[in-house]
C-alpha cells in the first residue's frame, strides 16, 4: 500500500481519464514457449523466448497444478501486455510521435483473463496479482496511458506468426534458439520500417523473478528501472 511519503503524486492527469482517440495500437500474444508483439504506428516489434525454467512449468510439461508449480498461459499473455506497454513508453520517450503530453495507447490481447487483469486486477492467482502490482507501478507517474481491448485470435495473425518463429527450431526447452526473423519482414511488409524492441535485461530479470519465485515487486525497484530505461530500439 502506498504511503504519503512514497514520493508518488496522488493525482492523475485528466487527459488520462477521459475517453480519447488512442495515439497508437499495440498487439501481443504468447504461447508456452515465448511471446511477441508489435505496433505499426509506433514502428516496433519484438519476440522473446521464455527461459527453460519457465517453459518446464507450463502445460507443455506439467499435466496439472497438483504441486502448485504450474504457470498458466494467462500469466504469459499478461506478460505480452506489459512488454508492449514498455516498448510504447520507450518509443514515446525517444521519438516525437505526436504533440500530446498525455497520449494513450490501445493494448490488444486475445486472452480474456489478461484483459480482465489489466482492467480489474487479478483476484485468483498469486502470480497474476504480483504481475498486476508490477504493472501498476509502471503506470504510476507515467505520462503514457493504457487502454485495453480484446482481439480475436483470427485477427491476431501477425503476432501469431511472430510467435511461430521458434516452433521450427525448439523441439525441447534445452535446444539452442535460432530465429529467421528475415522471413517475417518478407511476409509482412509493414514490419520493414519497424525497429526491434529489446527489453532491458533488468526488466526481464525482475519479471521472471516475480513469475518463477512469486516475489512481490517494490515501487523503488520499478522506479529505478524506469529511470535507467525499460529497453532500446534497434534496426
Amino acid at each position: 500500500m502506498l504511503q504519503q511519503g512514497s514520493g508518488v503524486k496522488w493525482e492523475t492527469p485528466f487527459a488520462l481519464k477521459i475517453k480519447k482517440m488512442p495515439a497508437a495500437i499495440a498487439s501481443g500474444d504468447s504461447c508456452l514457449d515465448g511471446g511477441g508483439g508489435y505496433s505499426i504506428k509506433l514502428s516496433f516489434w519484438w519476440h522473446l523466448a521464455f527461459p527453460v525454467k519457465l517453459v518446464l512449468r507450463t502445460l507443455k510439461y506439467l499435466p496439472n497444478n497438483k504441486d502448485k508449480k504450474l504457470i498458466s498461459i494467462n500469466v504469459l499473455e499478461f506478460f505480452t501486455v506489459i512488454i508492449n506497454y514498455c516498448a510504447a513508453v520507450v518509443v514515446f520517450e525517444t521519438h516525437v510521435i505526436m504533440y500530446d503530453p498525455h497520449p494513450i495507447i490501445l493494448n490488444l490481447t486475445d486472452n480474456i483473463s489478461a484483459l480482465n487483469w489489466t482492467m480489474h486486477a487479478c483476484k485468483d492467482f498469486l502470480i497474476g496479482r504480483r504481475l498486476a502490482c508490477f504493472f501498476c507501478f509502471l503506470l504510476i507517474d507515467s505520462p503514457l496511458g493504457n487502454n485495453f481491448k480484446w482481439l480475436s485470435t483470427v485477427e491476431n495473425k501477425m503476432t501469431d506468426d511472430i510467435l511461430r518463429q521458434k516452433l521450427q527450431y525448439r523441439a525441447s526447452p534445452s535446444d539452442p534458439l535460432v530465429f529467421d526473423y528475415s522471413s517475417l519482414k518478407l511476409k509482412f511488409s509493414e514490419l520493414k520500417t519497424c525497429c526491434f524492441f529489446q527489453p532491458d535485461p533488468e526488466l526481464i530479470l525482475l519479471i521472471w523473478d516475480i513469475v518463477l519465485n512469486e516475489r512481490w515487486p517494490t515501487l523503488s525497484e520499478v522506479k529505478v528501472l524506469k529511470q535507467q530505461g525499460l529497453g532500446k530500439l534497434t534496426t
